[in-house]
């Protein structure tokens, strides 16, 4: 049976990889070194960082916000594999990485550079500290479709309801963006007035 390294991370940061909003991943030791060039697995613990929204609001849009508070499909995923993303990099941080980051990083840390992430399942595991190596079932299943804006699935859907407008994208999601879309023309009239 295949394995694969994997690194535990509290939600909702799991989930903002998985969505391929956060791509750089950022620890304040140099341990995850080793992981450079490799393909990993990342899991959402079972605990919810309470403090997560205050870290990267700045980096936030207002729907990321919305779609990842306590409400929304991301409450619900925890104990899982969500995805596997490929480290490009694993280097110093800068304070510009903090937007790849969502989180300020004048703090010295270390960060894994993450490209090509590939949702999968999700798969319930018991996570741990550190770098694990979970085995992959094997043939690996379809991953269920989940919605690129908000992650929700067929099994845990968006909190207000929602059904697939195309593939990769929920109701609930096009409807935001069609609002989003009316205010941001609004403003643009408005702007040239």
């Amino acid at each position: 049976m295949k394995t694969l390294p994997t690194i535990t991370l509290i939600q909702p940061w799991a989930s903002w990889v998985s969505l391929g909003w956060k791509t750089i991943e950022t620890r304040l030791h140099p341990r995850f070194a080793n992981l450079k060039g490799l393909r990993i697995g990342i899991h959402a613990g079972r605990v919810w960082d309470y403090d997560a929204h205050a870290a990267a609001a700045r980096f936030l849009t207002d729907e990321q916000f919305h779609r990842s508070s306590r409400d929304s499909a991301i409450w619900h995923t925890r104990g899982e594999i969500l995805c596997t993303a490929l480290v490009k990099d694993f280097r110093k941080c800068v304070p510009e990485d903090g937007p790849a980051a969502m989180i300020e990083c004048r703090t010295p840390r270390f960060g894994l550079v993450l490209e090509d992430v590939q949702p999968i399942g999700p798969f319930p595991a018991r996570g741990m500290q550190g770098i694990w190596y979970w085995r992959m079932p094997e043939p690996m299943p379809e991953p269920e479709p989940r919605c690129r804006e908000c992650g929700c699935m067929d099994t845990r859907g968006c909190p207000e309801g929602c059904a697939w407008v195309e593939p990769g994208l929920c109701s609930e999601c096009a409807e935001n963006r069609v609002v989003s879309l009316k205010n941001a023309s609004t403003d643009f009239a408005d702007a040239l007035r």
